[in-house]
């Protein structure tokens, strides 16, 4: 193979015909170097760009969790607004028949625990007349309980008065529907925790 000749652009304006010979295997190191150099910068290009699009990727993929977050927020919100009604509903109307029928239940629960802790006192149970027909049903089916049922007019129907000597009980079952109308109240009006902002 015969050498290359190059023309020399540099250097002496006086000499323009001169070249600079070059051999064939200086001529493939430098391609080789340019090789690498070019393959190098393109690795290190398609790493950033893969670095970017990850970072974006992870970018769009943390948006689109605040985004489903808010949504089940917003829906969980909406929910509970469209159920207080209804609960506020059943705590006004249904609690309180509920509550009045189980009246007796809660008193003959009430007066064996009496009984139990006060074996030899007698029982003095008091209430409104309106609810004697709840209560003493309860009382008369229950064997072996000793207890002397009094109207009082004073109380409220929801109410009962539990006396054995030297203790007295309230039973106040209006307080219970109220405390838990209040619970529910409170939950309907506390914004709801886990906040996505």
């Amino acid at each position: 193979m015969s050498p290359l000749r190059l023309e020399v652009f540099e250097g002496q304006a006086d000499a323009p015909d001169q070249a600079v010979m070059a051999d064939s295997g200086y001529l493939e190191d430098l391609k080789l170097a340019a090789y690498e150099q070019g393959y190098a910068a393109g690795w290190e290009d398609a790493s950033s760009s893969d670095e970017s699009d990850l970072r974006t990727r992870q970018l769009a993929a943390a948006r689109n969790l605040q985004a489903l977050a808010f949504t089940h927020h917003e829906a969980r919100g909406l929910l509970l607004r469209a159920l207080a009604p209804v609960i506020r509903s059943l705590t006004d109307t249904i609690l309180p028949e509920i509550a009045r029928a189980a009246l007796g239940a809660v008193v003959l629960e009430e007066v064996t625990k009496a009984a139990g802790q006060a074996l030899e006192a007698p029982l003095a149970l008091h209430v409104h007349p309106g609810s004697r027909a709840l209560v003493e049903p309860m009382l008369q089916a229950t064997t072996g309980l000793s207890v002397l049922l009094l109207d009082e007019p004073s109380l409220p129907p929801e109410q009962v008065l539990l006396r054995a000597a030297p203790e007295e009980r309230l039973i106040d079952l209006a307080d219970s529907v109220a405390r838990i109308r209040a619970a529910m109240d409170d939950f309907f009006q506390t914004p709801p925790t886990g906040d996505p902002g």
